[in-house]
């Protein structure tokens, strides 16, 4: 089924549709896309990409400590003295490769409680993550405070993302070609392109 922004691909409870749906979504082709300040381009070539996942610690507080016994490319989306003093709430931004241990690893372990998103881009680590870092605080105009802005949950994809003002979101999409995040309760994948 798809609602514009949001497509939802049911898997149902069986678990070996499930983690061949999302293998094929993370490591299969994706057609080009591009974003700009007023259209959303989708083409029919297949595009060179990366797949990451963005896992946040507070929901697997040693995640830091696994990232390193794996060996995987990653960086917390928080910088300075934030990502040493709260590294077990902070987000990792993980480069997950096909065929990796890791990938076996997080797919079999995080399938009943999701730790975060998927999203799939053509940037680099470091641009990639430069990029998310823009939306970890937002202003509320209101309390004109600022707020952390947990994009990575998967309650905030469901709930929120799919309905940012078209400017807010074509920014946030910028350079992703989707974001994927799994609905337990509904037995689907949320995706955003």
């Amino acid at each position: 089924m798809s609602l514009s922004r949001l497509t939802l691909l049911s898997y149902q409870s069986d678990e070996s549709n499930k983690l061949t749906l999302l293998k094929k979504h993370l490591f299969g082709e994706v057609l080009f896309t591009r974003h700009d300040a007023k259209q959303v381009i989708k083409g029919t070539q297949i595009t060179d990409s990366q797949t990451w996942a963005v896992i946040d610690a507070i929901k697997r507080p040693d995640i830091a400590v696994l990232l390193d016994i794996f060996e995987v490319e990653y960086c917390c989306l928080w910088k300075g003295d934030s990502a040493e003093r709260y590294s077990f709430y902070a987000p990792y931004l993980v480069k997950l490769e096909p065929d990796s241990p890791f990938v076996a690893w997080l797919l079999d372990n995080s399938q009943k409680a999701p730790w975060g998103i998927y999203l799939r881009s053509r940037l680099p680590l470091e641009k990639l993550a430069h990029q998310l870092r823009k939306f970890n605080q937002v202003y509320d105009e209101e309390t004109k405070t600022w707020l952390m802005f947990r994009y990575y949950d998967p309650v905030t994809v469901k709930t929120l993302l799919p309905y940012l003002p078209v400017n807010d979101y074509l920014q946030f999409m910028d350079n992703l070609l989707f974001i994927l995040a799994d609905d337990v309760r509904g037995n689907q994948f949320i995706v955003l392109q």
